[in-house]
């Protein structure tokens, strides 16, 4: 958010055009009274919308009031005429009229509220009741625009006069501070929103007494028909606990032996698959000897037969002459490799016989184990399950029983509540929090607001300090003990002026939205201490070097009869702080506010 500052304030008229420019900081307007000093407060108030201060009459020769405030790089006019209910707002080219107050159209708090990036059409408690008026910055004018008339006022400088005002301003100021939300203070409803409300909420109340009317019959019905004997149940409930502990073990340890035996049996079955492959092997292998028998027969049968008949001398197809065979046989090897077959043969008959033997067995063995796994399985199933389910269905009726019997305690409580909001349903409906502003600031207003008034009292070099406090009752300071109201108007003054900086302090700490603009006509007004000359030259050096020692980021006009040693002389060196001077002398400087008007 761009911080925003007064430039400038334009009078014009007949006799001409009055301009005073002001400082983005500090400005300090000095001069003797009838310069016109006092009209700087009252032009500035009137283009914030006040329809009762005026500031002079136009008889006097100006007529019109403009004020130039500055948003960055921003020049923003706002234009009143003296007399007039309007005020015209100029933005570079565009144009735009408001009215102070009434109707639909837009008014001027409005375009403050836009301005200052606040909520449009942002409401304010400004009574106990919670009734509400439109934010607006003038309900701030005790805090950011101090009168001279007010400055030494024994009454709270804070507080406006009426009880309206002075909660409004502290709406006002709770939602610079802290954003405050006030809708649980809404005002009361009138007669026909409260006639719906309390219809709704009756319609509401009724229906929630049916329904639970509805599930408290229910409820008496399930327990009616359970013939449940109460007086033991949780012993009962215990005793079954007990029951089903011992039937989970057991269905544990039939689990285990099921999981054991069925890894037994697939490796059973392994086991068989394997024995019977090789098995398979062996009737080959013996199928090959019985071919090899078979083979060597008819090697031994040819060779006889061989034996038996001459072999022709020459060759039948090309008469060539047929060398004898060598002489030999094969006859004795083949009976030695038949014998030899034999003996693997009947060897191999008898690994088959064996083998087979094998598989027999462990089919057998497969066949007693998925004897065992069955047995397991009905035994879960049958007995073991059924049991467990059983006992678990008896565990939760008993539980259900104890549920809905608290249920319907706690039904029956509850319809006797209904029972009673309904009898009370008025005073229910009509029932309100009263709205007290003052219970809503922080917990450490008080104390950060008495701190930093102390801290300032030092700054200004008052004397004696004993102690600050903030009241919150009163919402004004006490300083050593003593109220303000009995003591001078000088000192009024100037504790007034330091309650207001102090909660500047307060706001630049804190505050969510933050004005950063402050005036005070005459803080210092007729100030003159006990102890004479020197110390009432110090206390009001001392607030002006706090000042321009502590300025920072807001802009604070001082309008004050300055003497002389009441500024330091470095002052003009310092860019944040501008002097005006009006001099009350034709040949020296300027003489006032308004040329051409000698007395204010």
């Amino acid at each position: 958010m761009n911080r925003i500052h007064i430039n400038k304030l334009i009078i014009t008229g007949e006799k001409g055009i009055s301009t005073l420019e002001f400082g983005e900081k500090l400005t300090i307007i000095t001069g003797p009274s009838d310069t016109g000093k006092s009209y700087i407060y009252k032009c500035i108030y009137y283009l914030l919308g006040s329809k009762s201060t005026v500031p002079f009459d136009s008889s006097i020769g100006y007529d019109t009031i403009s004020l130039v405030l500055r948003k960055g790089l921003e020049d923003i006019t706002l234009t009143r005429k003296i007399g007039e209910s309007q005020i015209v707002v100029t933005n570079g080219n565009e144009k735009e009229t408001y009215k102070l107050s009434g109707g639909k159209s837009e008014t001027i708090d409005d375009f403050f509220a836009e301005f200052l990036e606040l909520p449009k059409n942002l409401k304010v408690p400004k009574n106990e009741d919670g009734q509400t008026q439109k934010f607006s910055i003038r309900t701030l004018k005790p805090l950011l625009m101090v009168r001279e008339d007010d400055t030494d006022i024994e009454k709270p400088i804070l507080l406006p006069e009426t009880g309206q005002a002075t909660t409004a301003f502290l709406s006002c100021l709770l939602y610079l501070l802290y954003d405050q939300d006030f809708s649980e203070f809404d005002a009361e409803e009138n007669k026909k929103t409260k006639a719906a409300k309390k219809a709704a909420v009756q319609k509401y109340i009724i229906s929630n007494k049916e329904k639970l009317i509805n599930q408290k019959n229910q409820l008496e019905k399930i327990l009616n028909e359970g013939n449940i004997d109460s007086s033991n149940i949780e012993d009962v409930i215990n005793k079954l606990q007990q029951e089903l502990d011992q039937i989970n073990e057991v269905i544990n340890k039939a689990i285990i032996d099921l999981r054991e035996t069925g890894i037994k049996i697939v490796r059973q079955e392994d086991s068989i698959r394997k024995k019977k492959v090789l098995l398979e092997r062996y009737k080959v292998l013996e199928s090959q000897y019985l071919a090899d028998i078979e083979r060597l027969g008819f090697i031994v049968q040819g060779e006889k037969i061989i034996h038996k008949h001459n072999s022709p001398a020459h060759c039948p197809f090309c008469d060539g002459e047929i060398k004898k065979r060598q002489e030999g046989s094969y006859l004795e090897a083949s009976k030695a490799e038949v014998k030899k077959i034999i003996v693997n043969s009947e060897e191999l008959s008898k690994t088959i016989k064996d083998t087979q033997q094998e598989i027999n067995s462990l089919l057998k063995e497969l066949e007693e184990l998925q004897s065992a796994k069955n047995s397991i399985d009905n035994t879960l199933k049958n007995e073991l399950n059924p049991k467990k389910t059983s006992i678990v269905n008896q565990i939760n009726q008993f539980k259900t029983y104890i549920e809905s019997t608290n249920e319907l305690k706690v039904i029956s409580s509850l319809l006797d509540t209904l029972e009673t909001d309904l009898s009370n349903l008025d005073a229910t409906v009509n029932q309100r929090k009263p709205y007290k502003p003052k219970e809503l600031f922080a917990e450490d207003f008080k104390t950060t607001i008495s701190n930093n008034y102390l801290r300032l009292l030092e700054n200004v070099n008052f004397s004696p300090i004993n102690s600050a406090e903030f009241d919150m009752s009163s919402f004004d300071i006490i300083v050593n003990g003593e109220h303000k109201k009995s003591h001078g108007k000088g000192y009024r003054s100037l504790l007034n002026s330091l309650l207001i900086l102090s909660m500047r302090e307060y706001i630049n700490s804190v505050a969510v939205h933050n004005p950063h603009y402050y005036m005070i006509d005459s803080p210092l007004h007729g100030l003159t201490l006990p102890n004479g000359v020197e110390e009432t030259q110090n206390v009001r050096r001392g607030f002006f070097k706090y000042l321009i020692d502590n300025i920072g980021d807001d802009q604070i006009i001082i309008i004050e009869n300055v003497v002389p040693n009441d500024i330091p002389e470095n002052v003009n060196y310092n860019p944040d702080v501008k002097i005006i001077e009006f001099t009350q002398d034709e040949e020296n400087g300027r003489y006032g506010l308004l040329k051409g008007v000698r007395k204010s």
